[in-house]
Parts: C-alpha cells; sequence; structure tokens
C-alpha cells in the first residue's frame, strides 16, 4: 500500500495545528495535575495480612479528614501505595506529628498487628517547585542540544523541523494524559 505523504500535507498541517491549538486551550484552562513529587505531600507504604480493600482504606482516611487521597496497589499483593498531598501547614511545619496522625487513623481503623508501615516519604513543596523548574531547564537545553546537533550534521531546516516535532508530540501527548487523568 502506497500513501503519498505530500499530497495530504495540508490536511494533515491543519489538523495538526488545531490538535496543537486546542491542547495548548485545554492545558491552559485546565493545567497540569502534578503528582506529589512536584507539589508535595506524603507517600505512605502499608502492608496488610488480611485481605483489605481500596475503598475501605479511602473510607478510613477521608473520615478522619484527609482529601485528596490517592491509593493504589503497591509491589506485592495485599500492598498499597497512600498518597497524600499537601493540605495543611501542619504537614510542613511538624513531619514528625504528622506522621503519627497517618500511624493512628490506621490504628483506630485496622488492627495493629494486621499491618506493617513499609516506608513512610515526605516531600516538600519546595523540593517539589525545584524538580519542576530543573524538568524545564531539561527540556530547553535538550531541544537546543538537538537543534544544535542535527544543524551540525545535516541542515538548520531539518534542526528546525526536529524541535517543531518534538514540540508538537510533547503538547499533544501531554494533553492527553490530562485529559484522560492518566
Amino acid at each position: 500500500m502506497k500513501f503519498s505523504f505530500f499530497s495530504s500535507m495540508k490536511i494533515t498541517f491543519f489538523v495538526s495545528m488545531v490538535l496543537i491549538i486546542l491542547s495548548l486551550y485545554h492545558i491552559n484552562k485546565e493545567g497540569l495535575d502534578y503528582g506529589i513529587e512536584f507539589m508535595g505531600g506524603t507517600e505512605v507504604v502499608i502492608k496488610f495480612e488480611n485481605n483489605v480493600e481500596i475503598d475501605q482504606i479511602r473510607k478510613s482516611f477521608t473520615e478522619s479528614g484527609f482529601s485528596n487521597i490517592s491509593i493504589q496497589e503497591y509491589g506485592k499483593e495485599k500492598e498499597f501505595l497512600i498518597r497524600l498531598p499537601v493540605n495543611d501547614e501542619k504537614e510542613i511545619s511538624k513531619p514528625n506529628q504528622y506522621k503519627d496522625s497517618l500511624k493512628e487513623v490506621v490504628d483506630n481503623n485496622f488492627s495493629s498487628n494486621s499491618y506493617s508501615i513499609s516506608r513512610i516519604d515526605f516531600i516538600g513543596p519546595k523540593v517539589g517547585k525545584e524538580l519542576i523548574q530543573n524538568g524545564i531547564y531539561s527540556i530547553i537545553f535538550g531541544s537546543l542540544a538537538i537543534l544544535i546537533y542535527v544543524f551540525i550534521r545535516f541542515s538548520f531546516s531539518f534542526a528546525i523541523a526536529a524541535v517543531i516535532a518534538l514540540f508538537h508530540d510533547f503538547i499533544i501527548t501531554t494533553t492527553l494524559i490530562t485529559y484522560l487523568n492518566v
């Protein structure tokens, strides 16, 4: 099967431009949904001896005043990763007290001998902002490096086209991730 890319160039260019404009609008309107790594928060890994449902864990934390909780199965069977974003200054100013309150929620809702907490990690919002800044720098410097390499190896027009193609793919992929809430 033969397909002529140049005969459909105007159509694909128009579709691509529409996708980029819609993507930029969606990202501007909705914003990016950063994970705990970038916004700051607490990650807790709990392993249960008995079968426990994710809804049961979520219910116990939401009833104790923790909101925007994210729970997923982690590693082995009966092990869960719980992510709690920063909601309160208490988390930042007194992390040990905050960790104790997390343990208390689990103790109150599950018998203390039926679980073990493998890990409690706290990521501050300042570190998250630095990660975002470093990510932006890496995108800029990586694009410049590609631009320079392709310019030296081929020609400047190919270099510009390569960087535009990377931008196109990055924007559309980011939009799909935010739209699908993955």
